[in-house]
Protein backbone atom coordinates (compact mmCIF):
# COMPACT_ATOMS: atom_id res chain seq x y z
CA UNK A 1 0.00 0.00 0.00
CA UNK A 2 2.84 2.30 1.01
CA UNK A 3 4.01 1.67 -2.51
CA UNK A 4 1.38 2.10 -4.35
CA UNK A 5 0.87 5.61 -2.28
CA UNK A 6 4.34 6.75 -3.24
CA UNK A 7 4.01 5.89 -6.74
CA UNK A 8 0.68 7.57 -7.50
CA UNK A 9 1.53 10.58 -5.27
CA UNK A 10 5.00 11.42 -6.93
CA UNK A 11 5.63 14.52 -7.98
CA UNK A 12 6.68 12.92 -11.27
CA UNK A 13 3.46 11.33 -11.68
CA UNK A 14 1.65 14.32 -10.62
CA UNK A 15 3.46 16.73 -13.15
CA UNK A 16 2.58 13.68 -15.91
CA UNK A 17 -1.43 13.44 -14.70
CA UNK A 18 -1.29 16.97 -15.17
CA UNK A 19 0.39 17.70 -18.72
CA UNK A 20 -2.20 14.88 -19.67
CA UNK A 21 -4.57 16.95 -18.42
CA UNK A 22 -3.27 20.16 -19.73
CA UNK A 23 -3.61 21.91 -16.51
CA UNK A 24 -0.59 24.05 -15.07
CA UNK A 25 -1.48 22.26 -11.29
CA UNK A 26 0.86 20.63 -8.21
CA UNK A 27 -0.31 17.75 -6.40
CA UNK A 28 -0.97 19.68 -3.35
CA UNK A 29 -2.92 21.98 -6.19
CA UNK A 30 -4.89 19.21 -6.97
CA UNK A 31 -5.81 18.06 -3.32
CA UNK A 32 -7.03 21.74 -3.10
CA UNK A 33 -9.58 21.36 -6.23
CA UNK A 34 -10.56 18.30 -5.01
CA UNK A 35 -11.38 19.71 -1.55
CA UNK A 36 -13.54 22.55 -3.02
CA UNK A 37 -15.05 20.37 -6.15
CA UNK A 38 -15.94 17.94 -3.09
CA UNK A 39 -17.32 20.01 0.26
CA UNK A 40 -17.77 23.73 -1.82
CA UNK A 41 -16.64 27.04 -0.96
CA UNK A 42 -14.47 26.94 2.52
CA UNK A 43 -12.02 28.95 4.24
CA UNK A 44 -8.48 28.21 3.92
CA UNK A 45 -8.49 26.33 7.28
CA UNK A 46 -11.07 24.44 6.82
CA UNK A 47 -9.10 23.66 3.19
CA UNK A 48 -5.88 23.04 5.58
CA UNK A 49 -7.85 20.28 6.93
CA UNK A 50 -9.35 18.40 4.42
CA UNK A 51 -6.13 18.53 2.65
CA UNK A 52 -3.72 17.88 5.38
CA UNK A 53 -1.43 20.44 4.09
CA UNK A 54 -0.51 23.67 6.34
CA UNK A 55 -2.06 26.92 6.13
CA UNK A 56 0.87 28.62 5.05
CA UNK A 57 1.21 25.77 1.83
CA UNK A 58 -2.73 26.09 1.01
CA UNK A 59 -2.52 29.61 0.67
CA UNK A 60 0.74 29.17 -1.18
CA UNK A 61 -1.29 27.06 -3.75
CA UNK A 62 -4.30 29.30 -3.66
CA UNK A 63 -2.31 32.37 -5.56
CA UNK A 64 -1.46 30.20 -7.98
CA UNK A 65 -4.61 28.17 -8.43
CA UNK A 66 -6.35 31.82 -8.66
CA UNK A 67 -3.65 33.41 -10.93
CA UNK A 68 -4.92 30.31 -13.13
CA UNK A 69 -8.47 31.66 -12.73
CA UNK A 70 -9.18 28.42 -11.18
CA UNK A 71 -10.36 29.34 -7.86
CA UNK A 72 -11.41 32.74 -6.52
CA UNK A 73 -11.35 34.26 -2.98
CA UNK A 74 -14.87 35.99 -1.60
CA UNK A 75 -15.20 37.65 1.49
CA UNK A 76 -17.16 35.64 4.24
CA UNK A 77 -20.79 36.80 4.34
CA UNK A 78 -21.05 35.94 8.01
CA UNK A 79 -17.17 37.29 8.80
CA UNK A 80 -16.12 39.87 6.68
CA UNK A 81 -13.01 39.18 7.55
CA UNK A 82 -12.42 35.99 6.44
CA UNK A 83 -12.07 35.00 3.13
CA UNK A 84 -14.09 31.92 1.63
CA UNK A 85 -12.42 30.17 -1.78
CA UNK A 86 -14.70 28.63 -4.09
CA UNK A 87 -13.94 26.74 -7.51
CA UNK A 88 -14.33 28.45 -10.89
CA UNK A 89 -16.09 26.97 -14.23
CA UNK A 90 -12.59 26.39 -15.48
CA UNK A 91 -11.44 25.02 -12.29
CA UNK A 92 -14.05 22.15 -12.47
CA UNK A 93 -13.52 21.52 -15.59
CA UNK A 94 -9.49 21.12 -15.32
CA UNK A 95 -10.08 18.78 -11.93
CA UNK A 96 -12.54 17.08 -13.98
CA UNK A 97 -10.43 16.26 -16.55
CA UNK A 98 -7.16 15.85 -13.88
CA UNK A 99 -9.37 13.10 -12.53
CA UNK A 100 -9.95 11.49 -16.23
CA UNK A 101 -6.16 11.56 -16.46
CA UNK A 102 -5.77 9.30 -12.93
CA UNK A 103 -8.60 7.05 -13.92
CA UNK A 104 -6.68 6.57 -17.27
CA UNK A 105 -3.29 5.79 -15.46
CA UNK A 106 -5.21 3.36 -13.24
CA UNK A 107 -6.86 1.65 -16.28
CA UNK A 108 -3.42 1.75 -17.99
CA UNK A 109 -1.96 -0.32 -14.77
CA UNK A 110 -4.49 -2.85 -14.96
CA UNK A 111 -4.82 -3.37 -18.77
CA UNK A 112 -3.03 -6.54 -18.57
CA UNK A 113 -4.82 -8.45 -15.76
CA UNK A 114 -7.38 -11.14 -15.98
CA UNK A 115 -10.96 -10.66 -15.14
CA UNK A 116 -10.67 -12.79 -12.34
CA UNK A 117 -7.78 -11.07 -11.10
CA UNK A 118 -9.62 -7.87 -11.12
CA UNK A 119 -12.62 -9.52 -9.48
CA UNK A 120 -10.46 -10.73 -6.79
CA UNK A 121 -8.52 -7.05 -6.47
CA UNK A 122 -12.71 -5.24 -6.65
CA UNK A 123 -13.42 -7.58 -3.41
CA UNK A 124 -10.60 -7.16 -1.07
CA UNK A 125 -10.29 -4.06 -1.11
CA UNK A 126 -14.39 -3.57 -0.83
CA UNK A 127 -13.08 -5.79 2.53
CA UNK A 128 -10.32 -3.50 3.15
CA UNK A 129 -12.60 -0.17 3.14
CA UNK A 130 -15.16 -2.28 5.32
CA UNK A 131 -12.30 -3.01 7.50
CA UNK A 132 -11.69 0.80 7.58
CA UNK A 133 -14.71 1.77 8.40
CA UNK A 134 -16.43 -0.94 10.64
CA UNK A 135 -16.98 -1.34 13.94
CA UNK A 136 -13.59 -0.94 16.14
CA UNK A 137 -11.90 0.87 13.70
CA UNK A 138 -8.98 3.19 14.40
CA UNK A 139 -9.74 1.75 17.87
CA UNK A 140 -5.73 1.27 19.51
CA UNK A 141 -6.32 -3.03 18.81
Amino acid sequence: MARIGRVGSSVAEARRRAAEAGVDVSSPGMGVLGALVRSGPQRVSSIAAATGLLGSHVSRELRGLERQGLVARTADRVDGRAVVVSVTPPGRAAYRRLKESSVAAADAALAGWRADELATLARLLDRMADDFTGPGAGDDR
